[in-house]
């Protein structure tokens, strides 16, 4: 018999003719011993030559030279690193992260540990925008502006400050002389360039073979052309004569040293034909 708990057994020997003997035997059946353990790991765990990447509970038997084995119980609980995913961020001028400042855009990965101590990354794809600057060029008759990524813009009258209708576009054409600038937005604000002073209905040099020099100038301007000059006029941006002469010749000098800084309009009228130039005092 191979007994699984305490018992008593009686052996009961008979012969024919001679009787019966009795001989009786306590076994006693002792509980394997056991023991219970609680752990945690990131991942993985090993115990006992045996890696574990789930939870839950696990045996490990103990041979006893005596015959009780031991069993060994594992109540394991796995916690998984965190990986985050990536994060797209935009922020004006700087971003603060994890107790960290951001300047510049780029990607960025932070590592720490979470609550079980196990590893967590995160990660974030970080625009760093600015206030537009704002400026303006002038070519010929149009002013413009640098496109940007992000920006809007609209056209300013700097004479009346106020926006031009319907002007949005990175550059402008005045159809009237006067100032002009552009305003640049963004998500961050927005930013006013310098008015730039615009005279419409110029007339290129070239085409009238006619000189000006040294322009700009602090005042002093000669006037050279091909055609007998009959009348200068100095015209400012409000449209009124500043100064005027009757050069009756082909070389003028005009002093404007002093008229207040700015752009003029030059009218060159000789027997052919009237033109007007840009001129800039400084």
């Amino acid at each position: 018999v191979s007994p699984t708990s305490t018992t008593t057994y009686t052996l009961t020997v008979s012969l024919a003719g001679c009787g019966s003997s009795n001989a009786t035997q306590s076994v006693t059946v002792n509980p394997a011993p056991t023991a219970n353990y609680n752990d945690e790991a990131c991942e993985t765990y090993t115990w006992f030559g045996s890696t574990y990447t789930q939870s839950g509970t696990y045996t490990h038997l103990v041979p006893s030279p005596a015959g009780c084995d031991s069993v060994l119980y594992l109540n394991l609980t796995i916690h998984n690193n965190v990986v985050g995913n990536t994060e797209v961020v935009a922020a004006c001028d700087s971003y603060q992260w994890n107790g960290q400042t951001y300047n510049q855009s780029g990607i960025y990965t932070y590592n720490g540990l979470t609550i079980h101590d196990c590893d967590s990354s995160a990660t974030i794809d970080l625009t760093i925008n600015s206030v537009p600057t704002a400026s303006i060029t002038a070519i010929g008759n149009t002013l413009s502006t640098t496109q940007v990524a992000g920006e809007t813009y609209a056209w300013l009258d700097c004479a009346t400050n106020t926006l031009i209708p319907n002007e949005t576009a990175i550059s402008y054409t005045p159809s009237t002389s006067g100032s002009y600038a552009v305003i640049a937005t963004n998500s961050c604000g927005s930013d006013t360039s310098f008015c730039e002073d615009m005279i419409v209905g110029l007339t290129d040099l070239n085409l009238n073979q006619i000189t000006i020099y040294p322009n700009p100038s602090n005042g002093i301007f000669q006037v050279y052309s091909k055609r007998e000059i009959t009348l200068l006029e100095i015209i400012d941006l409000n449209g009124a004569v500043v100064h005027s002469a009757k050069p009756n010749g082909n070389l003028a000098n005009l002093d404007l040293r002093f008229q207040a800084d700015g752009i003029y309009v030059l009218r060159v009228q000789s027997l052919e034909n009237t033109s007007n130039f840009r001129i800039v005092k400084n």
